[in-house]
C-alpha cells in the first residue's frame, strides 16, 4: 500500500470504460510538491503509446483524454495505468484502475446482449447484427429477431419418447417464464425451467 505521504495518484473517474471509445479519464494526485510544474505520461500495457497528462485543477486534479482500447478475450478486464514524469521517465505510484469491458464478448445473440447490466450501455446494433456499446450503434433493435432453434440433443430416441433432451439455438429469451409452450413435431413437451439458460432450455419429449 503506497505511504500517505508519498506522491500518488488516485480516484479514476469514470470507472467503465468501453473497448473503440475514447473516453477521458480524471483522477487525482496528491503529495505532488516535488513535481509542480512537470509534465506527466499516462499509460498501460494495453495503450501502443503513453498518452498526456493535463493539469485541471491546483495541480490536484488531471485528466487524459482517453484512448481507443481493443480487447475481445473476456467480457471485461481490469487495466491499471501508471504515470511517470516524462522529464525523468521516472514513475510515480498510481492506484488508476479501471474496467474495460466489450459488449460482443459472450453475448453472441440479441437476448445474451439484452441481459447485460444495464451499466454497460450494451445494445443489439441493426447495421452490424451484434452487441455493441450504445455510442456505437446508429440503428438500435427495440426488440430482438425470432428464436431460431440451430441443435437438439440427442436426435435419436424411442418411438415413445419419454426422454429428456436440450434444443440449443440463439434469441430464445432472457427469462424463464418467456417460454411458453414447445411441441416436437406437433406433439406437446414438458419444459424443465430449472435448467433454462440463455439460448438454450431442457424439455421432455
Amino acid at each position: 500500500m503506497p505511504d500517505d505521504r508519498c506522491p500518488q495518484f488516485e480516484i479514476p473517474e469514470p470507472l467503465l470504460i468501453p473497448v473503440g471509445i475514447k473516453t477521458p479519464i480524471q483522477f487525482q494526485g496528491k503529495n505532488l510538491d516535488k513535481y509542480l510544474g512537470s509534465t506527466f505520461q499516462i499509460g498501460t500495457e494495453l495503450m501502443k503509446q503513453v498518452g498526456e497528462v493535463t493539469v485541471v485543477a491546483d495541480e490536484s486534479k488531471y485528466r487524459f483524454e482517453g484512448y481507443k482500447f481493443e480487447y475481445d478475450k473476456e467480457p471485461e478486464v481490469n487495466v491499471t495505468f501508471y504515470i511517470e514524469d516524462k522529464s525523468m521517465d521516472r514513475k510515480i505510484d498510481s492506484t488508476l484502475r479501471v474496467v474495460l469491458y466489450n459488449c460482443s464478448v459472450r453475448r453472441e445473440d440479441c437476448s445474451l446482449c439484452k441481459n447485460a447490466d444495464q451499466k454497460y450501455n450494451c445494445v443489439w446494433c441493426g447495421t452490424t447484427k451484434s452487441c455493441i456499446h450504445r455510442d456505437l450503434c446508429t440503428q438500435e433493435e427495440g426488440q430482438c429477431p425470432p428464436p431460431t432453434i440451430t441443435d437438439v440433443v440427442p436426435q435419436e430416441g424411442p418411438i415413445k419418447g419419454q426422454i429428456s433432451g436440450t434444443t440449443k439455438g440463439s434469441n430464445s429469451g432472457i427469462k424463464r417464464g418467456i417460454i411458453k409452450r414447445i411441441t416436437a413435431g406437433e406433439v406437446p413437451c414438458s419444459h424443465s425451467p430449472k435448467r433454462y439458460s440463455f439460448s438454450r432450455y431442457c424439455m421432455r419429449f
